[in-house]
């Protein structure tokens, strides 16, 4: 009881700083699972290596990755029996309920999919069945546990698949004692070597990730902020109002960029049309063509994203997820309120979390995205309508 309650208390102790020093948000219930089918052999602890107390087992593994760091198994084992020892005479089964723990992602952070090559320890408590086999002898049940560990090697782009090596400890928890309290005896455990293949099944973001983790900037402090009234918190139906008037003047300015654009794309190929007239075999040099642009706005003095732009950050990583040779350059505007320096960090800062958010969310690869503050903005008339950030898709 004593060994039990000092893992416990040091996975809580583990698992603490880690998660109070990222956001983690963690998936939903059906999102994360993997199978494992392992065999192998296991040996006594107690006596030397010989090959005559070697003997084979398997197993069956399901888990739930519920963080980076974090993990809930459900494990069937099975054992041949040996005929040399007593306590290992007739064939077992193990089902065991536990937890895992990658140490890599708890000390080094977790980057967003997992590495190629991680290590896990993992404890395990159930219930233990012996086969006897005999007329006058009748199964036994009893209490199991297992102690031990996985040095994973990840495969392929999207780790889907991951061939795993696992020693561990297997304790028989029964007693010898005249009061028959549980208790973990090496004099009746066991040795196990497994090699497993793991399949990890995908969640609704197209890869496997265990938890997403959003780092946001560092908040502004309240003092910094400029001195600009907010006429939209008067209320809610007002705030609404103002929300969907912005939304409403930005789709017109979009309506209006778009036109001006198909205006350019038009004289543009005209006049290359006269440029190459007469002059077959000419070879052009393709240009990078601009294929989509969004505009995320923000409140006065934010720089987090509100749940109405959700659906235009989520429009561009669906481009991006379905066109992978596309990139995107994020563009970071603050309005001309307030002290210039802060309104220069704002706007790298509204560049950044709608990067953090395509990354972190959607599984976009970072190298696929510039994001970059812009400064004051002039896209548009009205001052309030700056606070955005413009991102632009090209191939």
């Amino acid at each position: 009881m004593k060994l039990r309650f000092a893992l416990l208390t040091l996975c809580f102790a583990l698992l603490r700083p880690a998660l109070a020093q990222q956001g983690t948000y963690a998936p939903k219930l059906w999102e994360n699972w993997s199978v494992t089918l392992s065999g192998g052999i296991y040996h006594p602890a107690v006596y030397s290596f010989t090959g005559e107390l070697v003997k084979p087992s398997f197993s069956l593994k399901m888990k739930k990755q519920f963080t980076p760091v974090l993990g809930f198994l459900v494990e069937g084992d099975g054992y041949q029996g040996n005929r040399r020892l007593e306590h290992t005479f007739y064939d077992r089964v193990m089902v065991l309920m536990g937890g895992e723990f990658n140490l890599m992602n708890l000390f080094g952070g977790y980057r967003g999919q997992p590495r190629m090559f991680e290590f896990e320890t993992k404890f395990g408590i159930g219930w233990g069945h012996t086969f006897r086999n005999r007329k006058r002898l009748t199964d036994e049940n009893y209490l199991v546990s297992k102690v031990g560990g996985n040095f994973i090697l990840n495969l392929g782009a999207k780790r889907a698949w991951s061939l795993v090596l696992q020693p561990a400890l297997l304790y028989d928890l029964r007693s010898t004692d005249a009061q028959h309290h549980e208790a973990y005896n090496i004099n009746q455990a066991d040795i196990q070597v497994l090699l497993g293949l793991t399949y990890h099944f995908g969640n609704g973001h197209g890869g496997r990730h265990p938890a997403l983790i959003v780092t946001p900037p560092a908040p502004i402090g309240p003092d910094a902020l400029p001195q600009v009234p907010d006429r939209r918190s008067a209320s809610t139906d007002k705030t609404l109002q103002d929300t969907l008037t912005t939304l409403k003047s930005a789709l017109e300015q979009q309506e209006q960029r778009i036109s001006e654009l198909q205006t350019q794309l038009q004289n543009v190929g005209a006049e290359i049309d006269s440029l190459t007239q007469g002059r077959e075999g000419v070879a052009l040099r393709p240009q990078e063509k601009k294929v989509l642009e969004s505009i995320i706005t923000f409140r006065a003095g934010r720089t987090t994203v509100d749940a109405v732009q959700f659906p235009n950050v989520e429009r561009l990583a669906t481009y991006l997820n379905r066109h992978p040779r596309a990139r995107l350059t994020i563009r970071g505007y603050a309005s001309p309120d307030g002290d210039a320096e802060l309104n220069a960090k704002m706007a790298q800062q509204r560049a950044e979390i709608v990067k953090t958010l395509l990354i972190a969310q959607y599984g976009i690869q970072p190298e696929r995205i510039t994001a970059r503050g812009a400064g004051v903005g002039k896209e548009f008339t009205k001052t309030e309508w700056n606070r955005v950030a413009v991102c632009t898709i090209v191939e």
